[in-house]
């Protein structure tokens, strides 16, 4: 087709970040993403795109850590982050569906446009979740990350404004796409991820300047 490589690189315009809570904001990072071409008659593409970028420090206790790691012992509580990245409003119409890391790309896919990081353990095809039987470390990330998702939906709301129906799933989706042929999938088809957990938030923006719940409208 003509190119051969694709880079991505992240940056921050600025050092502009809000504390909410244990929850931070970052509102001036952007995404660039290059794809090079092989042959010298073809130009490169290059796409930026402006993002909102959260982050939240998950702690795991000692026996989480060993059921992770199978036995070997914590020397104490262990600390790792999750990330959360909107594409800006704007950009929205140029993106599909969202991608899921864990330290390294996955095939897991988000149905609204976001990227996110979560610490989970993966399988040895490193595409996939080990959920290693639904242990306490895959629960704690699992409850983590959905309390996580609530915290940045009211705050990202008060952005995005009415906005912020293109980031949500649907009362009856799941925030993770899911193949229910695909077993490696159906371990995040949980309540922590459906889309009516996030329609009870007061996220909804009305015309006098308030948010509401979804039943609150409708």
């Amino acid at each position: 087709d003509g190119f051969d490589s694709l880079e991505f690189s992240v940056s921050k315009t600025s050092e502009n970040r809000t504390s909410i809570g244990d929850l931070s904001r970052e509102d001036d990072v952007v995404i660039a993403s290059v794809v090079n071409a092989r042959k010298k008659n073809i130009e490169n593409k290059r796409l930026l795109i402006e993002c909102t970028r959260y982050k939240k420090n998950i702690v795991y206790s000692e026996k989480m850590w060993e059921e992770r790691y199978e036995g070997q012992k914590a020397d104490g509580k262990k600390t790792m982050q999750m990330q959360v990245i909107f594409p800006k409003p704007q950009h929205i119409g140029a993106l599909g569906k969202g991608a899921v890391y864990s330290f390294l790309p996955t095939q897991i896919k988000t149905v609204i446009p976001l990227a996110c990081h979560i610490p989970f353990k993966l399988d040895v095809s490193r595409e996939y979740i080990d959920d290693q039987k639904k242990n306490s470390w895959f629960e704690h990330s699992c409850k983590s990350f959905s309390k996580m998702m609530e915290e940045v939906y009211i705050d990202y709301a008060k952005i995005v404004k009415q906005d912020l129906i293109f980031y949500l799933p649907t009362k009856f989706q799941h925030l993770f796409e899911i193949d229910p042929n695909n077993s490696k999938l159906v371990i995040l088809k949980r309540d922590d991820f459906k889309g009516n957990k996030y329609f009870a938030l007061p996220v909804f923006y009305t015309s006098n300047g308030n948010y509401k719940k979804n039943h609150e409208i409708y």
